[in-house]
């Protein structure tokens, strides 16, 4: 009898818990998330590329550099394509790249304060 009654006080123990671990926090703030963002570069013409980066939900300024880059297994990537805004908030960015030969590249968006990301890799040219 003994362990149904501990067994009965430990399951009510861990379902208030489970209770309090699932309910909201009533007073946390709701805060947007700052974002960067990088589509994935496409062919615009013969020997020309194209990538937007982004900036989203921000408060103030940046110097936002985007760039189109060919990915190399072992190699360092080569950038054919780079633009830079200065005093950026929010909004998109394109840049034009060179092709050089059909290889997978990507948009990678940089920002001053040292967050970036990369697109997926497109095979494209």
């Amino acid at each position: 009898m003994k362990r149904l009654v501990i067994a009965g006080i430990m399951a009510g123990v861990f379902s208030a818990a489970g209770v309090a671990m699932a309910a909201p926090s009533w007073g946390a703030p709701d805060l947007e998330a700052c974002g960067l963002g990088a589509n994935n570069p496409y062919w615009v013409s013969d020997g020309t590329i194209y990538g937007v980066g982004s900036r989203t939900d921000c408060s103030g300024t940046v110097d936002l550099t985007v760039k189109i880059a060919k990915d190399r297994t072992w190699q360092p990537d080569t950038v054919h394509g780079t633009t830079t805004k200065t005093g950026f908030g929010n909004g998109d960015v394109g840049v034009y790249g060179e092709c050089a030969g059909w290889d997978y590249y990507y948009t990678w968006t940089i920002s001053s304060t040292g967050n970036e990301i990369e697109s997926g890799r497109t095979g494209t040219c």
